[in-house]
C-alpha cells in the first residue's frame, strides 16, 4: 500500500468550523523523520507499507505490526475536534487504504500487538468508505 496525504490535513479545535481560527495543521512544519516508510516533500506527506509483522516463536505466521509515529506531531484535545484528510495514490493489495487515528498507543510485546481505543477510517477499492 502506498498512502499520499496532502497538507491539506489538519485539526481544528471545539467551536471552531473548518479553517476557523483554532486549526492545527498536523503535517506542514512537523517532523516525520522518525516515522518509517515515510517521506515528506513538498507539501505530501508519502506513507509506504513496510510490511512489518510480529512472527511467531516458531517462526510462524504473525500479526500485522504497522509503525507507529511516536515521535512525530500529536494532537491532545478535551473536547470535540474535526480532522480533514485527503488521500490518493492509495491501495493495497486488496484496493483498500486505510488511516488509523490512535487515542491510546498499542501495547507491543515480543509475539503480540493489543491495540486500543482508536479510529479506523478506510477507502475500499470500489470508493465506498468504511469507518
Amino acid at each position: 500500500m502506498v498512502l499520499v496525504m496532502a497538507v491539506a490535513a489538519g485539526c481544528t479545535g471545539q467551536g471552531e468550523g473548518a479553517r476557523g481560527g483554532n486549526d492545527e495543521d498536523l503535517l506542514r512544519n512537523n517532523d516525520w523523520t522518525q516515522m518509517p516508510g515515510t517521506t515528506a516533500r513538498n507539501d505530501i506527506l508519502r506513507i509506504s507499507a513496510l510490511d512489518r509483522r510480529i512472527v511467531e516463536q516458531d517462526s510462524s505466521g504473525g500479526q500485522p505490526n504497522p509503525p507507529l509515529n511516536l515521535a512525530g506531531p500529536h494532537l491532545e484535545s478535551d473536547g470535540d475536534f474535526t480532522v480533514t484528510v485527503r488521500m490518493s495514490g492509495v491501495g493495497d493489495d486488496d484496493g483498500d487504504s486505510w488511516l488509523r487515528l490512535y487515542g491510546r498507543v498499542p501495547v507491543i510485546y515480543d509475539e503480540w500487538r493489543q491495540e486500543r481505543p482508536s479510529l479506523r477510517v478506510g477507502v475500499t477499492a470500489d470508493g465506498r468508505v468504511k469507518v
